[in-house]
C-alpha cells in the first residue's frame, strides 16, 4: 500500500500496514486508562446498539472471538445478552494495556480467555461468533485482516460489527451543513470550557495521548523525523473523517463498498446507523442541536455518521 500525501513528509520507515497497527498499539497504550471515561457511548449508546444486534442471533452454543476487545466492552455486552449460551469468548489486543483494562471489566469470568498473542485465537477456533467494536477504521486492510480471520470460523458464523464511521454521511449535503454548523458552534463555546485550555496545555507540552505517541514512534524507528500530533491521530482513526477538505474524499467506511469486497464470503444481514453530529456527541449537545439531528435520522435513516451491522459468512472456502 502507498502512503497517503500527507504522510510522506514525516518519512515513514515501515510499510504502510505495519505503521498503522503499530501507532495504534502504542496510541492505545497511553490511552487506555481514560478510553471508558472520555467515552459517553460506551455508558448510554452502545448497549442498547449491541443487545439489538445479539437479539437477531439464533438460539445455540457460541465460540466467541472478540478481537480487538479493547477495555472490554463488547465481551461484556455477550456476556450479558447471550448468557448461558456463551460457551467461551477469547478476547484479544494487541493492545496489553487495553487488556489489562479489559481484565478488570469483565474480573475473574472463567468463560473469557484474555490474549495480545494471535497464536491463542488459532489455537482456540473455530468460533461461530466473532465480535468487533470501534476496530475496522483502525486497520489500513480491512478486507486482509477479515480474510486471514476468516480461517479461523466455522461455516456460517456471525459477525457483529459495532461502531464503525460511514462514509455516507459525508456525502449527505444536508448532514455535513448541520455537522459544520455545530463545529463552528463549538468553536465559539469552547471559550466557556477550560477543558479545551487543558488540552491545549497538554498537547504543546507532549502530555497528551497523541503527543506521546509521536515521541514513542520516533524512538522506534517508525519515523525518520518526529510526526505531528495530526498525523498520528490520522493514522489512528485511519477511516474517519479528519479535515474539512476531505469529507468527500472518501473517509469513513462505506457497507456497501464493505459488503461488495467481502461477498460472496459475507453475507451482509442487518445494518443500523448513528450519530447525526458527525464526530461531535449527542450526549454533550444541548436539546436544540439534538432536536435538528433527530430530524434529520428520521428523513435519512441510512446516513448517520456511525453504523453497526451483522454479517454471515455464508461461503468460507471460496
Amino acid at each position: 500500500m502507498e502512503y497517503p500525501s500527507w504522510l510522506v513528509s514525516c518519512q515513514p520507515l515501515v510499510p504502510l500496514e505495519s505503521l498503522v497497527e503499530e501507532i495504534n498499539r502504542i496510541y492505545h497504550s497511553f490511552d487506555a486508562v481514560n478510553y471508558d471515561a472520555e467515552h459517553l457511548e460506551i455508558r448510554l449508546l452502545w448497549p442498547g446498539l449491541w443487545a439489538e444486534m445479539m437479539k437477531n442471533l439464533p438460539q445455540k452454543k457460541w465460540r466467541i472471538l472478540d478481537f480487538g476487545c479493547g477495555t472490554g466492552f463488547e465481551a461484556e455486552q455477550a456476556l450479558q445478552t447471550l448468557n448461558s449460551n456463551t460457551d467461551f469468548i477469547v478476547a484479544y489486543d494487541p493492545s496489553p494495556e487495553m487488556l489489562a483494562q479489559a481484565k478488570r471489566r469483565l474480573g475473574d469470568d472463567p468463560k473469557v480467555i484474555f490474549s495480545s498473542d494471535q497464536e491463542a485465537i488459532r489455537t482456540h477456533g473455530p468460533y461461530n461468533l466473532m465480535i468487533t467494536n470501534s476496530v475496522l477504521h483502525h486497520l489500513a486492510d480491512i478486507e486482509e485482516t477479515i480474510s486471514n480471520l476468516q480461517s479461523h470460523l466455522s461455516d456460517n458464523a456471525y459477525w457483529l460489527s459495532g461502531h464503525e464511521p460511514s462514509a455516507r454521511f459525508y456525502k449527505n449535503a444536508e448532514c455535513v451543513h448541520l455537522y459544520q454548523e455545530y463545529a463552528v458552534y463549538q468553536e465559539r463555546m469552547k471559550w466557556f470550557r477550560p477543558d479545551r485550555y487543558i488540552g491545549k496545555i497538554k498537547a504543546a507540552f507532549g502530555w497528551n495521548s497523541l503527543s506521546a505517541t509521536a515521541h514513542k514512534a520516533l524512538e522506534y524507528g517508525l519515523f525518520a523525523k518526529l510526526p505531528s500530533a495530526i498525523v498520528i491521530d490520522r493514522l489512528v482513526d485511519f477511516h474517519v473523517h479528519h479535515l474539512e477538505d476531505e469529507i468527500n474524499a472518501g473517509r469513513g467506511l462505506d457497507l456497501t463498498n464493505i459488503q461488495s469486497a467481502l461477498n460472496p464470503q459475507w453475507r451482509l444481514l442487518w445494518s443500523k446507523t448513528y450519530s447525526y453530529l458527525g464526530s461531535f456527541s449527542e450526549y454533550r449537545a444541548s436539546r436544540r442541536w439534538v432536536h435538528r439531528a433527530h430530524l434529520l435520522q428520521k428523513k435519512f435513516p441510512a446516513d448517520g455518521a456511525n453504523f453497526c451491522a451483522i454479517w454471515l459468512l455464508s461461503n468460507p472456502s471460496l
